[in-house]
């Protein structure tokens, strides 16, 4: 699992610009279910990237629309992990993602 200082935030704001990028604090009695979201550019905000921990502490990346998610199969706790696996998981969908967007609005 990685922890989500500020520091790390920053540097996932630097590596992937041209995201929006949302923290969602963890709940007050505790620091599971920390969350980033990864907004990609120019798609409705019901699809995105999203870096988790679950209440095993573990570090999980998907990819969330409407509902549904796609989630990558291994655990993410380095953030050297994080960057390519989202880094594959944007290159592998994002084109698809928005070609959609444009076709049916």
């Amino acid at each position: 699992m990685i922890f989500l200082t500020d520091k790390c935030l920053q540097e996932l704001r630097q590596r992937f610009p041209d995201y929006e990028l949302e923290y969602v604090h963890p709940t007050p009695w505790g620091f599971v279910d920390r969350v980033v979201r990864f907004y990609i550019p120019g798609v409705s905000r019901n699809i995105y990237y999203q870096y988790r921990t679950d209440g095993l502490l573990t570090g999980i990346v998907e990819l969330r629309f409407e509902g549904d998610s796609i989630r990558y199969p291994r655990e993410i706790n380095l953030m050297n992990e994080l960057y390519q696996t989202l880094s594959f998981m944007m290159a592998l969908f994002d084109e698809s993602i928005k070609t959609h967007e444009r076709t049916n609005g």
